[in-house]
């Protein structure tokens, strides 16, 4: 039988043979890479254990699992000041937070196992030699959840003994600590209950959605397919935000900082796998499905449904416009997260200054994911208060702050493409015509930021600023017309956002907070260097 390695994404764009009635329900349901009769195991022991907060701590087991994994990819090790070849480094600290993420979850685990211990598994990890084949050890291991549970306490055990032993080396290569943590991965991959170890996973223990707005905005569209991607990017927003919650409460431990640089690796690589379904993934599924739904229609009737095909036509784009600027924003935060805020774990820093940078870290990526909530909301209903989304006052502060900081980010970027095409000649001599790169960049940001930019603050002409930014985009030669009704297209969005700026410095949850325009600098920074690909 095959089964999928850690990490693996999780395909949303599998499709079965029966219409999918509930997307949402789907996805919690069926990416969790568990059997029906395991999963109906896991839901029964879930509800009758007895262990206050069981939620709060599964999760956390989960996600440290998912973060030691994490971990061992080195992508995901911050180094805002670069990183020297990984042959050159010692990884002696790095296997101190790994070390220190497995310590929590061995106590997880054993909170979670509690004082009744499933006697069979404990005198099978005693005996050395067995009788049974090694597949029929490996399923009596794991026929409960009890006695899942317990494996992964013996896996957790035996990993804690190997790194004390490789910590009292000076020197950890590279090589060794990647075998040390593939160790741990392998172990946790093999376990059927308790394996988070998939890119885009849910459970419907912790991961179910309770806020109505937002339960009514998944259900506001229509087509299983938009269905489906809308409610992936709700469902890994809040657990990416919960996630960082996390991280903020290991950093206000005394001894939990290690840890929180595991939960940041975990919050990278989902944040990676989200971005990329939504960018690369849901363009091309909207469209088959749209497709689909077209061929069903007989030719005889397509001139009387022409008006509603063009209607769905023109909310589809701009619901894969939506998911873009999400995917983008994520991707760019993400990025931030690791190259510019979390100090490195190597730090020499003292240890109080280290855990308030983590925390400002933490804080930072929740108020942008809380945003882009709310930014999805506005999206597909017309309207969203944040304070009534996520139950707090400074929300529609944070939200009203990420809108401005995104409006001011691309009129600099206007601004930019505005003075660059008052440069490019347009005459139709013989000659290399002018490169265009920049209205194709432009076009980029447009869509990572300007569209949602644009929803949000209401402006009348989106559609127009898009089109004429399209007509650039494959053109190898510099055309009057084209070129003018781009820039001009271009001023009225600048005049726009910068109406919008004053506007928003006049909100009540905004009066008398200036806009921090070096954060803002260093966002635009990360957008700028991530690859915005065009469709």
């Amino acid at each position: 039988m095959t089964t999928r390695t850690s990490l693996q994404p999780v395909r949303p764009d599998v499709t079965t043979a029966r219409r999918v009635r509930d997307p949402y329900a789907d996805l919690l349901r069926d990416t969790r890479g568990i059997r029906r009769e395991q999963a109906a195991a896991r839901d029964a022991w879930f509800a009758g254990l007895a262990l206050d907060n069981k939620e709060e701590v599964l999760f956390e087991l989960e996600m440290l699992l998912k973060g030691v994994a994490a971990w061992s990819d080195a992508r995901n090790h911050p180094a805002p000041h670069g990183r020297a070849p990984l042959r050159a480094r010692n990884f002696s600290p790095h296997l101190a937070v790994a070390r220190a993420a497995v310590a929590r979850c061995l106590a997880l685990t054993l909170r979670l196992v509690g004082p009744r211990r499933p006697r069979a598994v404990a005198r099978q990890f005693a005996s050395v030699f067995s009788d049974e084949s090694r597949a029929e050890r490996t399923d009596a291991a794991s026929e409960t959840p009890e006695q899942a549970l317990v494996a992964v306490e013996q896996s957790l055990r035996a990993a804690l003994a190997v790194f004390d032993g490789l910590l009292a080396v000076a020197h950890v290569p590279h090589r060794t600590f990647l075998a040390a943590l593939l160790v741990v991965q392998r172990e946790v991959a093999r376990n059927p209950f308790f394996n988070p170890l998939f890119a885009l996973e849910f459970r419907p223990e912790f991961d179910r959605v309770r806020v109505p707005d937002v339960l009514d905005a998944i259900l506001s569209v229509d087509g299983d397919a938009a269905h489906r991607f809308v409610a992936l990017a709700y469902l890994g927003a809040v657990r990416l935000l919960r996630v960082a919650g996390l991280v903020r409460a290991a950093a206000a431990e005394r001894d939990g900082l290690p840890r929180a640089w595991a939960l940041a690796a975990a919050i990278r690589a989902d944040a990676r796998a989200l971005s990329a379904a939504l960018q690369q993934r849901a363009p091309a599924l909207l469209t088959d499905a749209l497709e689909r739904d077209l061929m069903r229609v007989p030719a005889a009737e397509m001139r009387a449904r022409f008006d509603l095909a063009a209607r769905d036509c023109k909310r589809l784009r701009r619901l894969q416009s939506v998911l873009f600027a999400f995917a983008a924003t994520l991707r760019a935060e993400s990025r931030r997260l690791v190259l510019a805020s979390l100090p490195a774990c190597d730090d020499p820093s003292a240890p109080a200054a280290l855990a308030a940078a983590v925390t400002t870290a933490s804080e930072r990526l929740g108020e942008v994911l809380q945003a882009l909530v709310v930014q999805l909301t506005w999206a597909l209903r017309g309207g969203a208060d944040a304070e009534r989304i996520f139950g707090d006052r400074a929300a529609r502060r944070t939200a009203a702050s990420h809108l401005r900081e995104g409006a001011w980010m691309f009129c600099v970027v206007t601004r930019a493409f505005l003075a660059q095409a008052a440069v490019t000649p347009t005459d139709d001599a013989w000659h290399d015509g002018p490169d265009l790169a920049f209205a194709r960049d432009y076009l980029g940001y447009f869509r990572a930021i300007g569209r949602a930019v644009a929803l949000e603050t209401e402006y009348p002409h989106t559609e127009r600023l898009s089109h004429a930014l399209h007509c650039l985009r494959d053109n190898d030669w510099v055309d009057d017309h084209t070129l003018a009704a781009a820039t001009s297209e271009a001023e009225s969005f600048a005049a726009h956002l910068q109406r919008s700026l004053e506007s928003l410095g006049q909100r009540d949850e905004l009066r008398g907070a200036p806009l921090d325009r070096q954060r803002a600098a260093e966002t635009l920074r990360m957008h700028l260097g991530a690859a915005v690909a065009a469709p």
